[in-house]
């Protein structure tokens, strides 16, 4: 492999001898006196329609800030393909986990207590579970036909291609969800400083926040 320039050769990492020796900071390094704690209450369905959430009326939440679809000033998405995932569940949820409200709280404990007062009251719904049955079209999830976006790739004669080919071989081929691993679990923490004209924040991706937040740019708005 003489004749590369990258392939079968080792490169050292940027950002290497910081993680290797300790030296880089991550968020659980981040120290802010004050700071309050969130948790997010997600569904415990796959598919369901969302009546409201529901509170132990024998809990104290005075102490803590409970946020829905409905309090979010901005817009109520994170740009996938399309606008298509909601922050937050407004009227309905459409897989298990959806994140339905957050919970902010002066500290851990406070902030458990709160959430295991809340649960929200979701009608379950017929789920669907795979690209058969979403094409089926017997459950519609999105759209008219759950199909959210379409790419068709045409390069070259194909039948030309085929025709000259020494052997043709067809058929479904399938793999399993692969998804890459964090050095540490997504999160953020942010100081909301107004006067100074913004906020400061530490998180994997900022332009989420901003966009709930009413954000031009990469900045919340006040």
């Amino acid at each position: 492999m003489a004749g590369f320039q990258v392939i079968g050769k080792s490169f050292s990492r940027t950002d290497g001898p910081a993680k290797v020796s300790g030296e880089a900071k991550y968020l659980a390094d981040v120290d802010i006196p004050g700071c309050w704690v969130g948790g997010i209450i997600r569904s415990k369905f796959p598919r369901g329609r969302l009546r409201g959430i529901n509170k132990d009326k024998a809990a104290d939440l005075a102490a803590v800030v409970i946020v829905t679809a409905k309090d979010i000033p901005g817009e109520n998405y994170v740009a996938m393909v399309r606008n298509d995932y909601p922050a937050l569940a407004l009227e309905e949820v459409n897989y298990y986990s959806q994140a339905v409200a957050l919970v902010a709280a002066p500290d851990e404990k406070t902030l458990k207590a709160a959430m295991a007062a809340i649960e929200p009251d979701i009608e379950p719904q017929t789920p669907v579970f795979t690209v058969e049955d979403a094409i089926a079209g017997k459950e519609i999830i999105w759209g008219s036909d759950n199909i959210i976006d379409e790419y068709l790739t045409e390069r070259g004669d194909v039948e030309n291609g085929f025709a000259k080919a020494d052997a043709v071989i067809e058929g479904n081929w399938s793999t399993g969800l692969h998804e890459h691993l964090y050095l540490e679990t997504q999160g953020m923490a942010a100081v909301m400083a107004w006067e100074r004209g913004g906020g400061s924040d530490w998180l994997p991706a900022v332009s989420f926040l901003c966009s709930q937040c009413g954000a031009k740019g990469n900045r919340p708005s006040s």
